[in-house]
C-alpha cells in the first residue's frame, strides 16, 4: 500500500511538472504567434511600399518612351484686345426686358389663380354688397 502511495505521488508530481512545462510551452507558443503577426504585418507594409514603388518605376519608363522630339509651339498665347459677345449695356437691356416680362407673367397667373379659386357664393355677395352700399352725403 505505501509503494502505491508512493508511486501515486510520484506520477502525480510527475503530471504537474508535465502541465507546468506545457503551461509554459504555450506561453512561448502565445508570444511566437504575436511576433508572428507582427511580421506579417510588416512584411504587408513593406510589400504595399514595394508595390507602390515599381508601379511609379514603371510610370517613369512609360513617360521615357514618349516621343517629344515632334513637339512644337506653334504661337504665343495673347489676351484678347477686344471682348467677344454681347456688350453691356445689351446684356443690361435684355436682363431690364426679361424682368419686366417675368413680373407681368407672375402677376397674370397670380391673378388668374385667384379668380379660378373664387367661389360663385362670394362672387354673388360682392355684387350684392355693391348695391347695398350707402349712399355718401355731403356734409357741407
Amino acid at each position: 500500500l505505501q509503494v502505491d502511495l508512493k508511486r501515486s505521488v510520484q506520477l502525480e508530481q510527475d503530471l504537474a511538472s508535465r502541465l507546468a512545462q506545457a503551461k509554459v510551452q504555450s506561453g512561448d507558443v502565445n508570444s511566437a504567434l504575436v511576433s508572428l503577426r507582427e511580421l506579417e504585418r510588416e512584411a504587408a507594409a513593406k510589400r504595399s511600399v514595394y508595390e507602390a514603388f515599381l508601379l511609379r518605376a514603371k510610370e517613369t519608363g512609360e513617360q521615357k518612351d514618349i516621343n517629344t522630339a515632334n513637339i512644337n509651339v506653334i504661337s504665343k498665347a495673347f489676351a484678347p484686345l477686344e471682348a467677344k459677345g454681347p456688350s453691356r449695356a445689351v446684356m443690361a437691356l435684355a436682363g431690364l426686358l426679361l424682368g419686366f416680362a417675368s413680373g407681368v407673367g407672375l402677376g397674370a397667373m397670380r391673378g388668374a389663380y385667384e379668380s379660378l379659386h373664387e367661389t360663385a357664393t362670394s362672387r354673388s355677395r360682392r355684387r350684392g354688397n355693391d348695391d347695398r352700399r350707402p349712399a355718401v352725403e355731403d356734409k357741407v
